[in-house]
């Protein structure tokens, strides 16, 4: 089609985020906890390489194609995107805040703690088996 593809160099940034009032954080950690460690156990299968054929007949569904290349990409753009840990790393976060400031300069002296509460991700880190 003409179309050049760019290289871009790999960045950590906040790819997902979930969202919560401080309040409802507060008043229901375990339901919380349970939640993150659900994710957790997720994300790990979907990374565990014997499953990729369960993961790309998922894609396969909900991409209703059948083009090997095009699910093969997106198995694994999908699977080098994720972690198991829920802790994002401090330079993603950073990177993030970099980029929102640059289209929300108004935010440029916000706390990041503000936004992140990274107990609840600490909490089932220790919990979870390595």
């Amino acid at each position: 089609m003409g179309l050049s593809v760019l290289k871009l160099p790999k960045m950590e940034y906040l790819r997902n985020s979930l969202v919560a009032t401080v309040e409802f954080l507060d008043r229901n950690p375990d339901v919380i906890k349970r939640f993150l460690g659900a994710c957790r156990a997720a994300t790990a299968w979907l990374m565990e390489r014997k499953n990729k054929g369960e993961v790309i007949a998922v894609l396969k569904k909900y991409m209703r194609t059948e083009d090997d290349r095009a699910l093969d990409y997106t198995y694994q753009f999908t699977v080098d995107a994720h972690q198991v840990d829920p802790r994002p790393s401090q330079k993603a976060i950073q990177n993030t805040l970099k980029l929102v400031r640059m289209m929300t300069p108004d935010l440029k002296d916000t706390d990041p703690a503000r936004f992140l509460r990274m107990d609840l991700a600490e909490a089932i880190s220790k919990d979870a088996p390595r």
